[in-house]
């Protein structure tokens, strides 16, 4: 069945998914950018037959139209429209202003996201018609705070005055374990797609808080 992949406005994503399917010997066809939605389309040949899927963030309208993936909390440099990212004002104020609302987040990783990805574009069982994709641990907006300083400060000292003992450090911030987890989506049915498409582990994302805030602070310093 040819997977017919739709990511809403997120052509860094597209790009960077489309980059491993080829790095992994597969043909991409009918790559093209639509001007209604920003919608990124492209399909991956499988078979004759054809199913498309959304991929969007929580906040499009798109949702429902077709068998969707709804992305959650996804942390990508420059795509802060896809989630509720505080991280550039942080930045900004050189992390002088703690957040004054203290929310639930399940930070999600693109790596991750795109491992997700290419699990479900070639499972053989039709794919429900609704997939959430968020990480599994939740932690609340002061507590990604207080990890953003530490390594904001971190990255700061190490760019003025080069690398010191105590950079090398673990300072991480364990999240409580108080986080709101009934918040969470939805994640079972991503994990039996993933089970059943082949994957042993299913929904088991890979990168953590602290790699995946030090993405984000280096694809910043690079802008």
């Amino acid at each position: 069945m040819a997977k017919v992949q739709v990511l809403a406005d997120n052509q860094p994503l597209a790009d960077e998914f489309i980059q491993l399917l080829k790095q992994d010997g597969h043909s991409v066809v009918g790559k093209f950018t639509e001007d209604v939605d920003y919608i990124v389309s492209f399909s991956v040949p499988v078979d004759e037959k054809s199913e498309a899927i959304m991929v969007v963030p929580p906040s499009s309208d798109l949702i429902g139209k077709r068998c969707t993936i709804v992305v959650h909390d996804l942390v990508q440099c420059g795509m802060e429209k896809w989630s509720d990212l505080p991280f550039q004002e942080w930045f900004n104020s050189e992390c002088q202003s703690p957040p004054e609302h203290d929310f639930v987040h399940y930070w999600l990783s693109w790596r991750d996201t795109l491992s997700a990805l290419m699990g479900l574009v070639f499972s053989i069982p039709p794919l429900p018609k609704k997939l959430d994709i968020c990480g599994r641990r939740g932690m609340r907006t002061l507590e990604t705070f207080e990890e953003f300083k530490v390594l904001y400060q971190r990255t700061m000292r190490v760019l003025d005055s080069g690398m010191h003992v105590q950079d090398l450090e673990k300072k991480s911030i364990t999240p409580s374990s108080n986080s709101a987890r009934g918040s969470r989506p939805n994640l079972n049915p991503l994990h039996e797609s993933l089970l059943a498409a082949g994957r042993d582990d299913g929904w088991r994302p890979a990168y953590g808080i602290g790699v995946i805030l030090m993405e984000w602070l280096a694809g910043q310093l690079e802008v």
